[in-house]
């Protein structure tokens, strides 16, 4: 039994894609993962887990300068992981996490450290906003906008961004920016390309506009 490792989403796909795909779901991050690589390669490192009779069990993938994602790890692989990656950050559900960070942390006496919790939720009826306004796709022409305010919520969220322009202009490329109007734009959302019947949508993020149209003060996420 071992890791297996590949910069080929293709490859990676071809052995995980089913581990994956049992649960869109809970691996929606790992999916997108894969999407945008096939879109465009970025350096993502992927890695199966493969036992002796060939089943795959396990799947991770580390994108810099994001941490190690964990999909699936089985407990006979975990230290196998810890060896072959030697992360100082993981990422995934929370009791595998926290099992994979304490493994890595073990060696060194060092204690581990909650960074950062989300959660997901699942859309299950959508309702028509009674509120002011409509809404349209961004588009190139929005792009100073969609630079500021985008910037503004990697910011404050703590979200990492390497450039964050090159990814708002990416994300022009499939549609991925809402935009709300009312008289002039007032609220942002993103989204992320579906695929086996799930996409993802990021938060909204507003400006306080002034009498003349200006704007007070810089826009903050909601």
């Amino acid at each position: 039994m071992t890791w297996v490792e590949t910069d080929d989403v293709e490859q990676y796909l071809g052995a995980a894609g089913n581990l994956l795909l049992a649960d869109p779901v809970l691996h929606t991050v790992a999916l997108t993962i894969v999407e945008n690589c096939r879109a465009r390669p970025d350096g993502t490192r992927f890695a199966w887990w493969q036992g002796e009779s060939g089943e795959v069990t396990g799947a991770v993938s580390r994108t810099p300068p994001y941490p190690l994602l964990l999909s699936v790890v089985p407990d006979q692989a975990v230290r196998p992981l810890v060896e072959l990656f030697a992360p100082d950050a993981v990422s995934g559900p929370t009791a595998l996490a926290t099992q994979v960070a304490a493994v890595a942390a073990r060696p060194g006496g060092h204690r581990i450290e909650l960074l950062s919790a989300e959660r997901l939720h699942r859309l299950t009826a959508l309702q028509v906003p009674s509120v002011p306004g409509a809404a349209r796709l961004g588009t190139p022409d929005d792009l100073a906008l969609l630079v500021a305010w985008f910037g503004a919520f990697v910011a404050e969220s703590g979200v990492l961004a390497t450039d964050v322009e090159q990814a708002v202009r990416e994300r022009l490329t499939w549609d991925g920016f809402v935009i709300w109007e009312d008289d002039g734009p007032v609220a942002l959302a993103g989204c992320r390309g579906g695929r086996s019947g799930r996409s993802g949508s990021g938060r909204s993020t507003r400006h306080a506009s002034t009498a003349d149209g200006g704007t007070a003060g810089p826009p903050r996420p909601t």
